[in-house]
């Protein structure tokens, strides 16, 4: 019981990272182009260490790895984060002031969506102008 009081207490003194959350609301909208541009305007202009992990459907970060496997890569100064090669509360303890996430239009990780400190939602109008 010690032990938990003690991590617990670790835990809330430890900065945790910003999490920025970006859901599409189907395929195509661009959540990937925006978290990566995000993530780059963060760590590029703000020199936020930024990190960018991908929770969609979607495979970009492990093509862009050459890999079909799990793992991170840095490119940029922004860490790379493969589909499921790291959870994002561990992420968030990572001494990373931002963790963008990429949860595509995958509803899957809600959940993790929901507990994401700031949300964004892309949408698009194309049907208006069809």
């Amino acid at each position: 019981m010690i032990l938990k009081i003690e991590l617990l207490k670790e835990l809330e003194e430890s900065p945790r990272a910003k999490t920025i959350g970006i859901l599409g609301v189907q395929s195509g909208v661009g959540v990937t182009t925006m978290a990566v541009s995000l993530a780059g305007y963060l760590s590029g202009l703000l020199r936020e260490k930024t990190a960018i992990v991908e929770y969609g459907q979607k495979t970009t970060f492990a093509k862009m790895l050459n890999t079909e496997g799990q793992g991170h890569f840095t490119l940029k100064h922004i860490d790379y984060y493969t589909k499921n090669s790291e959870s994002l509360s561990a992420l968030e303890y990572k001494n990373y002031d931002t963790v963008v996430v990429d949860f595509g239009s995958s509803v899957s990780h809600m959940g993790d969506f929901i507990r994401c400190t700031h949300k964004i939602i892309l949408g698009t109008l194309q049907r208006l102008f069809e």
